[in-house]
Formats: structure tokens, C-alpha cells, sequence
């Protein structure tokens, strides 16, 4: 091909197109990589009829979680799908069910039933483990330990709390006052308080230390990638920190400002605002601008190719490229409904997507195959 610019069109019927515009010059190599063409319709299919209200995958988005409202019942469903299989794990005719979150094995759910915590094993259906009676009181933010699905963490009060479900035990991992914290490795990170101050402190069965000081804020939020780099969300104010807590030096590697929300894949986060979408690297610290729009952006995920993301926009469920040469390609792939925002996931290999929402009148739990 002669040194210019090209249009570059990848089309098959029954697909939305690729479109980008592309340069060839002399003695270089211009890629085309990645490309994922999706169907101009996707293809629905009912898996479950019935009212959910919630739902939460595994880590590796093969094991969903959905609470189910049936009448005045609640129920606590498991859908496998390899299988295909669903199975009833808990029900409750009086009291609200809400899912916390999966084990890190994807073995155990957390799940509040009221204002107690319970854990349930995905293969013993029924039998369940309640922490306010190991806690002797009421409980709020429990988390599972990052290693171990047998331990928990969970604040009575702002007293830290370790749970062991094997020797159906909790005991105090400080004598501090905690605000919030976050497992980490094999052990726990902590918004602490005393008479000097607010700090964030580690907590390893070797030692504790303290990682740094912070303003004092009623409403910080932890996370961590499967790399194991921290954020800490300060919501009040709309920023991310994100932390090296095994860095003596310089914890605080970046801030990230005008933060709403976040997701992770990996090693990459995908953020926004009630306007903007944004995407951050942090191993090449860079961050990549994806959209700016008068609508709101209420959530966005991560394709699991990590070459496309996904924003719910307004009323419309949207799929971003990545490859910013040029003209992005932005894909509208369906209406999603008031509430139906933190009802969808994709599947682990991200051909399909999971969807609580109903079509033509019928409600219930659909599976949208987007590509072949």
C-alpha cells in the first residue's frame, strides 16, 4: 500500500461495522488488532422468569447470585453457567435479603438477612453461619480475608473484628478506633483514629504500622486489584488514592480527582463521573479519556478482552473501543430500565452478557449473546 491515510471498514452481515481511518507510512507497520464485531441484535434467551432484585457474580463471572423477590418471600438463588443449573440456596418470608459479596475462592456468599451477616457455601444449600452471633452484637461493613474464605473481618461498633468460620470464633485485630478497612494479603488495612490523629494502618501477623496520615472523613471506601494495589475512595470529596501499602517511601502512587465511581480489571480501572469516563493504567500511569456526554453516566465495567468497556449511559448500555486512533468506535447494545444498572455482567470469555430485566412484558434473569 502507498504511504496515506486509509479507511478501514470490517463489516459481516448481521453485525454492527468497524470503522477507523488509519495511516500507512513508509517502513512501518500499522496493526489491526482486537477487533470484536458484535451483533447488530442480541440474541435473548429467558434463563429464569421471576422478580430479581439483585445480582452479583464470582470473581471469574461463572457463579451468579441473585435474590429473587417472590411475593413476600425473598430467595437467595445460585445459577451456574457451565451448567445451566440453578439452585435455591436460602429464602426469607420477613426480613430483606441483600448480597454482599463471593469468597475469593468463589466458594461462599456473604449475604445480609436484615441487619445480620450470614455466609452460605454454594454447596450446602440451607446451612448458613451467622456472625452477630459469633459478634455477640450488631455488625456493619463485613469483608472477606483476601486468602483464606474461612476468615472475615467486620466492625462492631468501630471495634475490628476477625471472624474464623472453623473454630467459630471472632476476636479484636486492634484496640483502635476503625472506620473502615480492607483485607490485604494475610491480613487487613485500617482507618484508624487515636489522640494523634486519623490513620491508615496495616495489620500482618508479624507486625502493624502505619502507612501514612489522612484527613478526616466520614465516608472513605477500600478496594484492591488482583495484583493487590489499593484504592482508597474518599466519596465525600470525589478522589482516588491509590496505594502501595508495602511502600516505605512514597505509598500514595497517584490521585485521581472528580471521582464518582470505579471498576477494575487486572491491572486497569475504568472511572467516571456524573459526565465523563475515563480509563487509568497505573503500571504506565496514563490515563485515557473515553467520553463526554450532557447524560449520566451511572456505571461502567470492563469487557473481559480489556479492549472495550462498557457505560451505562442515560438509558442506554454502551460499548467503548479502547483504541483511541482516530474515531472511537461506540456501539449502543440495549435500553436498560431505571434500576437496572448494577443488574448486568458479562460472562468470563465476554461473548455474553447477564441481565436482569424483561422483554416484552416478562421478567426475569436473560442471557444476550453478543458475539459467536
Amino acid at each position: 500500500l502507498l504511504p496515506k491515510m486509509y479507511e478501514v471498514k470490517i463489516a459481516k452481515d448481521g453485525f454492527l461495522p468497524w470503522t477507523k481511518n488509519l495511516a500507512i507510512q513508509s517502513q512501518a507497520t500499522t496493526f489491526i488488532e482486537d477487533v470484536s464485531l458484535i451483533y447488530d441484535r442480541p440474541k435473548a434467551e429467558l434463563l429464569r422468569g421471576g422478580q430479581y432484585t439483585q445480582l452479583l457474580s464470582d470473581s471469574v463471572r461463572e457463579n451468579f447470585a441473585l435474590i429473587e423477590q417472590n411475593g413476600s418471600e425473598q430467595v437467595l438463588w445460585l445459577y451456574q453457567s457451565a451448567s445451566g443449573k440453578f439452585t435455591q440456596l436460602y429464602s426469607s418470608a420477613a426480613q430483606k435479603l441483600e448480597l454482599i459479596s463471593w469468597s475469593f475462592s468463589g466458594q461462599k456468599i456473604l449475604f445480609k438477612q436484615g441487619e445480620r451477616y450470614l455466609t452460605i457455601n454454594k454447596d450446602q444449600a440451607g446451612f448458613t453461619v451467622d456472625l452477630q452471633n459469633l459478634a455477640k452484637a450488631p455488625l456493619k461493613n463485613v469483608s472477606w480475608h483476601s486468602q483464606n474464605d474461612n476468615l472475615l473481618y467486620g466492625l462492631k461498633g468501630n471495634q475490628l473484628l476477625v471472624f474464623n468460620l472453623l473454630e467459630s470464633s471472632a476476636a479484636a485485630v486492634n484496640a483502635e478506633n476503625n472506620f473502615a478497612f480492607l483485607p490485604y494479603k494475610n491480613g487487613v488495612l485500617s482507618l484508624t483514629k487515636n489522640v494523634e490523629g486519623f490513620f491508615l494502618k496495616s495489620y500482618f501477623p508479624e507486625a502493624d504500622k502505619i502507612i501514612f496520615s489522612l484527613p478526616a472523613q466520614a465516608d472513605y471506601r477500600f478496594s484492591q486489584n488482583q495484583a493487590g494495589e489499593v484504592v482508597l475512595h474518599d466519596h465525600d470529596e470525589k478522589q482516588l488514592y491509590l496505594i502501595n501499602p508495602e511502600d516505605k517511601n512514597q505509598p500514595v502512587k497517584t490521585i485521581l480527582k472528580n471521582v464518582e465511581g470505579y471498576s477494575w480489571l487486572d491491572r486497569s480501572l475504568v472511572y467516571w463521573n456524573n459526565s465523563e469516563l475515563w480509563v487509568y493504567y497505573p503500571e504506565i500511569n496514563q490515563q485515557l479519556f473515553l467520553e463526554r456526554t450532557s447524560q449520566q453516566i451511572k456505571r461502567a465495567f470492563w469487557h473481559p478482552n480489556a479492549v472495550y468497556a462498557y457505560a451505562v449511559v442515560g438509558d442506554q448500555l454502551k460499548l467503548y473501543e479502547l483504541d483511541s486512533r482516530d474515531v472511537r468506535n461506540v456501539y449502543d447494545i440495549m435500553a436498560i430500565g431505571p434500576a437496572q444498572s448494577d443488574l448486568i455482567s458479562p460472562n468470563k470469555k465476554g461473548n455474553w452478557l447477564f441481565a436482569v430485566t424483561s422483554i416484552n412484558g416478562e421478567n426475569g434473569f436473560y442471557k444476550f449473546e453478543l458475539q459467536p
